[in-house]
């Protein structure tokens, strides 16, 4: 970058970047407020990633356009933090996506196991699945459908990944619940989500299907419904409702709804924070620098921050909140001090634990 551009922002608006094909359709441009700028055939929108060749971008500003990974190495990890590095150090990379399935042959998503998912670090491989809308009637399809045995099932999934191999629960706005490496999913159309997480270099759940990787390594476990959704925690700001979503070894996620102002306070150089719009328009500011941000757009705060503010316009805003942390000083110790119990604070982590477990 010349040397104009030379200083990391401290706060940017993204691009998207659009993934076609198959089970694509108007609904992701439609529920995004994007119908001139999204595809016909497009089935999911890249948010953000750290990996190099996905091309996340600045929207605007004298950034604007500039991929991200041709930031120089200074640059780079001033704006995405150390825990990015450390993940890229493993082979891994987070990103964000928003997706959906209007089409009527949706594919069995998984993020696919690597030959290292057994070696210390490496067992971050995880997605974090989180509903946003769902029409009446529609489903999610995870894990080994019960009443079929493990061979049957990988057999069945040889001939052809239909989605009807798989349980089937019914999809609510506000479901969470994780993916790790092998565990196969899809969802019916109608079904509006983000999918974030952490990912084999060049292998996202969102782009790597059964179709693509095959069933070695898949995880057959069936899990109860009871089972599979993560409960968040919830709790009030002053004028603002802040609810915990989830939580995984590596990155956290939260729902912000904000009738008045919000502030948060950061560990400088530790961790970006994303923040994509869900509902109404807000101004954020992270060291002096001041973006809008409404419905269907992404900001990124960079680590060197130390902190953000979100003035929401009245009646208020809503935003998906993701960053990467480390649990015990940037997740549990703050809980425990608001008052909720090793047992709540745990249960963030879902059915597969902080780790995701060897089934």
């Amino acid at each position: 970058m010349n040397d104009e551009k030379s200083k990391t922002p401290a706060l940017m608006t993204l691009a998207p970047r659009y993934l076609a094909g198959r089970g694509g359709g108007p609904l992701l441009a439609e529920r995004l407020k994007r119908r001139a700028d999204a595809p016909p055939s497009a089935w999911a929108s890249l948010e953000f990633s750290t990996e190099a060749s996905a091309g996340t971008s600045a929207a605007d500003g004298l950034e604007a356009g500039v991929n991200l990974a041709d930031l120089d190495r200074e640059a780079r990890d001033a704006l995405f933090g150390s825990l990015a590095s450390d993940l890229a150090r493993a082979g891994l990379s987070f990103d964000s996506r928003v997706v959906t399935f209007s089409g009527k042959d949706a594919p069995i998503l998984m993020n696919p196991p690597g030959e290292g998912d057994d070696k210390k670090g490496l067992s971050l491989v995880k997605s974090m699945v989180y509903v946003l809308e769902a029409r009446a009637g529609a489903k999610i399809y995870y894990g080994r459908r019960r009443d079929l045995g493990e061979e049957e099932f990988l057999s069945s999934l040889r001939k052809g990944p239909d989605p009807g191999l798989l349980q089937e629960f019914k999809a609510e706005p506000g479901q969470v619940f994780s993916a790790p490496a092998g565990m196969p999913l899809a969802m019916d159309k109608g079904v509006l989500a983000v999918i974030c997480g952490a990912h084999h270099q060049g292998a996202p759940l969102a782009d790597a299907g059964i179709e693509k990787v095959g069933v070695k390594g898949i995880i057959t476990v069936s899990i109860a419904p009871s089972r599979l959704f993560i409960n968040g925690l919830g709790y009030v700001d002053g004028p603002n409702f802040v609810t915990l979503l989830f939580a995984a070894e590596s990155f956290a996620g939260a729902r912000l709804d904000l009738r008045g102002e919000y502030e948060e306070s950061l560990r400088p150089g530790s961790s970006f924070t994303l923040l994509t719009g869900l509902g109404g328009r807000a101004l954020v500011t992270a060291a002096g620098e001041v973006e809008p941000i409404e419905e269907g757009r992404t900001a990124l705060v960079s680590a060197a921050s130390d902190g953000f503010r979100v003035n929401p316009e009245p009646p208020g805003a809503s935003f998906f909140m993701v960053r990467l942390i480390e649990p015990e000083a940037d997740l549990e110790a703050p809980l425990t001090e608001k008052g909720f119990t090793r047992r709540e604070i745990e249960s963030l982590y879902g059915f597969f634990g902080k780790v995701p477990k060897k089934i």
